[in-house]
């Protein structure tokens, strides 16, 4: 399948320390492949102006559909990624009343007693649209850049997901499905199946096997084999199917029990 393609920039030390999991990846990920957007890279980088300015202008080299950056707009130091966005688009920063409102309201005060942290989550680049966070102070933004349509989230994954089904995920268009069966067999080892696996996939370009083990029991070998490939919406799946039925088949031959 051709059509629309994205990539996921996640920020912050703490997800290369290993501290904190990378969540937001995973379901951004889950929620594009639903809407049948393949995801292309996910990049993850500390919080650095540079190093996020870098990784968006490579992400945008590559000319995505989408670029989705989540982490790093709160109000602390370290909280740079639009500051890093603005730099990696050549843009200005702008104070936006209605971010400042937005926070006044959710807060019960007037827009004048916001202290300088809040007020910092107002600067955005210029021409960015802003999108009100249900759930936190943060806005997210939406930015186009020549044929990329850019999404800045928040990095708490609550706010992020919010953002994201409410305001996010109805902007993308949906161009194809991806297409998944699986199936476990046993006794088979996966040094076995691997040869396989390569000859299906030569048979069939689009289509692509993955082999997942699973624990053993009682020494038996469990494999589960997925098989997937991105179809148009409405379009045929007979290669992915193809390549189902000769993979279960070949197994059986080797004398594996195929659940």
């Amino acid at each position: 399948m051709t059509g629309p393609t994205a990539e996921i920039l996640t920020v912050g030390n703490e997800l290369l320390t290993g501290k904190t999991v990378n969540t937001n990846a995973s379901h951004i990920s889950r929620e594009l492949s639903e809407k049948g957007v393949p995801v292309g890279r996910i990049t993850t980088v500390g919080d650095k102006v540079d190093e996020i300015a870098t990784a968006l202008s490579e992400a945008l080299l590559r000319m995505p559909r989408y670029v989705f950056v989540s982490g790093g707009l709160g109000p602390t130091f370290d909280d740079i990624t639009v500051q890093a966005v603005a730099r990696a688009l050549n843009r200005k920063l702008v104070s936006r009343r209605q971010v400042l409102r937005w926070m006044a309201e959710a807060k019960g005060i007037d827009v004048s007693d916001l202290t300088q942290p809040l007020r910092k989550m107002a600067l955005v680049p210029e021409k960015a649209d802003v999108i009100q966070n249900p759930v936190g102070s943060a806005p997210g933004l939406a930015i186009r850049e020549g044929n990329t349509e850019i999404f800045v989230l928040p990095g708490v994954p609550r706010e992020m997901k919010e953002i994201l089904r409410l305001h996010v995920l109805e902007r993308i268009d949906r161009v194809g499905r991806l297409v998944r069966r699986s199936f476990v067999v046993e006794d088979v080892p996966e040094a076995r199946i691997a040869p396989l696996i390569d000859e299906v996939m030569k048979a069939n370009s689009r289509v692509y096997v993955k082999s997942h083990v699973r624990p053993m029991v009682e020494g038996k070998s469990i494999i589960e084999v997925e098989v997937s490939m991105w179809a148009p919406e409405d379009g045929e799946c007979e290669g992915l199917e193809r390549a189902h039925r000769s993979l279960q088949q070949a197994l059986m031959e080797m004398g594996g029990t195929v659940v």
